[in-house]
């Protein structure tokens, strides 16, 4: 395997700095690998421009990767916050026995 794709075995890569590039826009560039068979077969999929943008079909792929990581994260904000009403709820049940049972113990 290429020397640039030994990170996908484990192994160290040291990492050279990006090079600052900018776009028309002034957007930051940043260099991104992909397997050269994976492009292959995703442009011919696309039927070398008539059927898409290999550009639009990437950016769709990572605002969807961005949806689904946000939809997660706040799924998990949720789960953690019925499991503290949940703890919140049984704290409350055991202070309220633990006060009926002095109540009782006192008589």
């Amino acid at each position: 395997m290429a020397k640039r794709f030994a990170y996908l075995d484990g192994q160290k890569v040291p990492r050279k700095k990006a090079e600052k590039v900018q776009d028309a826009g002034g957007e930051p560039l940043e260099i991104v690998y992909v397997r050269k068979e994976t492009l292959r077969a995703v442009w011919q999929k696309l039927g070398k421009g008539k059927d898409g943008n290999l550009n639009e079909l990437t950016e769709d792929l990572l605002h969807r990767w961005l949806y689904e990581q946000e939809q997660h994260a706040q799924e998990t904000r949720v789960q953690e916050q019925k499991q503290e009403q949940r703890d919140d709820a049984r704290k409350a049940q055991e202070r309220a026995t633990r006060k009926k049972n002095r109540a009782f113990d006192e008589r």
